[in-house]
């Protein structure tokens, strides 16, 4: 499209013209958000009349010189959006659109207040997301990193900015290299740089990174394949780099207010990243390739899949699937889950989006994610390519059938719903009775422990011994510390249990480890927070205290890990009203995310297995299974000879399994 010079006050006019991609154009392609919902109007193309969004019209008005024409590729414009046979035509071309164009041109709208001052404070905010940008990988891979460096307060002498001098750095568009200077000015307070006070500016600043544009889904390969990227709000522009990495300083500055500040801007930064220079970028399946896709938006669902072929590298491996708007979703969908699952030879594609119980799209076999679904973050959490390592996955897929080989691990017997924190202490009594049923108690060594499975005990050595007894006489140490007014006979205990021999056995997580092991396994993965001190003693707080509510106070003798003293000590404090900080720190802690737990269930197999699955789809009966090359446990529904996939698992001890013990049953499992 040639855009015709004009003055601000004159209609946007234009011609099209046909062209070559082979030859040596040198155009800029727009990337833009339609929003059609706030209409259309009217301009001159060619002697004709051409329909267009008020918004492109406003990106045209605004981008345009008066002095001399300006090439566009405009897929509103240079596509026949009407004629899907066109459509499926020109989709293929829109990698080398993207990627063959002198700049992308990303259009966030017209200019509003506080903006002009926003685009003076995201150098500064780049600066900060350079130096708080801990590794190269693309966040979608290290989500437990994504709080690591987070900047909580300000400090109280200096600046946020770290370096003294300015920032330097190289881009390119198509045909030369371009240099890029941030200046530093260190001469200047951090209220003059980033304008703390001024509410319209920060206001500014998450809106931009907010912008409904983020969600597309064509937006992420139109700037992933590109050369060159500028972000233009109104009249004012930025380096793509510099924006991104603004938003990367502006998400650590959690002590700023964030209002309504929800970015899909990680998204777009990592599949350009992975596309352009992350080290696997040699070879980027579909399966990778959607993963930056997950909370993108689609008018068309199709997209979902097509948007996402053009950053496939290389484009050989997509080569079976072709862009067709008249097929039904659910076989767009169908055909992209084949495609990766036979490709890998693993079920990666899972990922976030299993849900059955979230699901829209009808007569869509289990196995194949729905792909507009919203995802689920907990599902990858604990995922790990060595866990799908356990077993190979030797997929075949006969229609909506999927075989895979895989471990049917147990059946759930018993479901205990997480309301409120104080639930946890009522678990605590209802997990010992189901124990008690079978010959267990809290404090017997827990089945999903390693050594129970493999039937291994490590031998305790006189190092490991050692080791056993210093852990304790640590925490001891600390307790003593951080509360200065323990009593002399809590203080007498503790030391006395500090003093005591270790045994092999006590090597072995215990069933009240791994029942609040699983309760926060989400939690401490995110942060990476250490358990807070006491945590032996707030274990026995959570044993005792609703048994002393319930007068059912009888501790059977000689528990291991010294519990007998810890509880005793649990006793006395609680009377002493002195266990009310200990116990209140580690729920606090819990407090925290309340909200998360609030979405599972615990959940109890029939041989002891402890876990965590989604609370809208997990029901007793269903059964927990390893399968081969899925990055996590899932339940599955069983059925007349067939199971159906219903969400993942988080599983006490198989969570950090590496391979399949010695002796475990292999299925073909049917999946329907």
């Amino acid at each position: 499209m040639n855009l015709h010079p004009g003055r601000p006050s004159d209609p946007v006019s234009c011609h099209l013209t046909l062209a070559d991609l082979n030859t040596s154009l040198e155009y800029n392609a727009l990337s833009y958000e339609w929003k059609i919902n706030n209409g259309f109007t009217n301009i001159a193309c060619g002697g004709t009349s051409l329909k267009a969004t008020h918004n492109l019209v406003a990106a045209l008005l605004s981008l345009r010189r008066f002095d001399r024409p300006m090439v566009f590729w405009i897929d509103a414009v240079c596509i026949n959006q009407k004629d899907q046979e066109e459509k499926s035509k020109q989709i293929p071309l829109m990698h080398d659109i993207y990627a063959k164009a002198k700049s992308v041109l990303v259009w966030l709208g017209p200019s509003f207040r506080g903006v002009k001052a926003a685009f003076d404070v995201l150098p500064y905010l780049a600066m900060v997301g350079v130096e708080r940008h801990t590794t190269e990988k693309p966040d979608t891979e290290k989500l437990e990193d994504i709080l690591s460096s987070n900047i909580k307060e300000r400090p109280k002498q200096g600046s946020i900015i770290q370096r003294q001098d300015d920032l330097g750095f190289a881009t390119h568009d198509r045909d030369s290299i371009l240099t890029h200077t941030i200046k530093r000015h260190p001469e200047l307070d951090d209220d003059i740089i980033f304008r703390f006070d001024d509410h319209e500016t920060w206001a500014a600043i998450d809106r931009l990174f907010s912008d409904s544009y983020f969600q597309r889904s064509w937006i992420i390969q139109e700037v992933a394949v590109a050369e060159a990227v500028y972000v233009f709000c109104g009249s004012h522009s930025i380096h793509w780099d510099i924006f991104q990495m603004a938003f990367e300083g502006r998400s650590k500055m959690i002590f700023q207010p964030q209002k309504g500040l929800q970015s899909y801007i990680p998204c777009v930064r990592d599949a350009r990243t992975r596309y352009r220079d992350y080290e696997s970028a040699r070879r980027l399946d579909l399966g990778i390739v959607l993963t930056s896709f997950s909370y993108s938006k689609a008018t068309n669902p199709r997209d979902c899949v097509y948007a996402a072929l053009g950053i496939v590298k290389p484009r050989s491996l997509c080569r079976d699937i072709v862009p067709d708007y008249t097929k039904e979703v659910k076989d767009v969908f169908y055909e992209a889950a084949c495609h990766i699952i036979l490709l890998r030879k693993d079920l990666y594609l899972w990922s976030s989006k299993t849900l059955m119980s979230r699901r829209a799209t009808p007569k869509l076999p289990s196995w194949v994610p729905e792909l507009t679904m919203a995802p689920c973050e907990e599902a990858i959490e604990f995922a790990t390519l060595e866990f799908s390592r356990c077993l190979s996955c030797n997929p075949f897929i006969d229609g909506k059938y999927l075989f895979v080989d895989g471990h049917l691990l147990d059946e759930i017997d018993t479901i205990y719903p997480i309301k409120d924190p104080k639930d946890v202490l009522e678990l605590s009594v209802r997990l010992e009775e189901w124990l008690k049923n079978r010959d267990k108690t809290m404090f017997s060594a827990y089945y999903g422990d390693p050594q129970n499975l493999t039937g291994q005990t490590i031998p305790c050595s006189a190092a490991s011994s050692d080791r056993l007894r210093e852990e304790i006489k640590s925490e001891v140490s600390q307790l003593l510390s951080r509360f200065r007014d323990v009593p002399p006979i809590i203080a007498s205990i503790l030391r006395n249990l500090a003093l005591k021999p270790r045994h092999s056995d006590e090597s072995i997580q215990l069933n009240i480890e791994a029942l609040w092991s699983a309760l926060t396994a989400v939690f401490y993965r995110r942060t990476k927070l250490p358990k807070p001190v006491g945590y032996h003693l707030f274990l026995a707080a959570l044993y005792i205290l609703p048994r002393l509510a319930l007068r059912r106070v009888n501790v059977p003798k000689g528990l291991p890990k010294g519990f007998n003293e810890w509880i005793m000590a649990a006793i006395i404090l609680y009377y002493e009203k002195e266990l009310i900080p200990i116990f209140i720190e580690h729920f606090r802690t819990y407090d925290e995310f309340t909200g998360m737990v609030m979405e599972d269930r615990f959940f109890v197999t029939k041989k002891g297995f402890f876990g965590c699955a989604p609370a809208e789809a997990v029901k007793q009966g269903q059964i927990v299974a390893i399968i081969g090359g899925a990055y996590v446990p899932y339940v599955l529904e069983k059925c007349e000879g067939y199971y159906k996939l219903v969400a993942h698992a988080y599983v006490e001890g198989i969570i950090r399994m590496k391979s399949l013990p010695a002796g475990w049953k292999l299925d073909r499992i049917e999946i329907r």
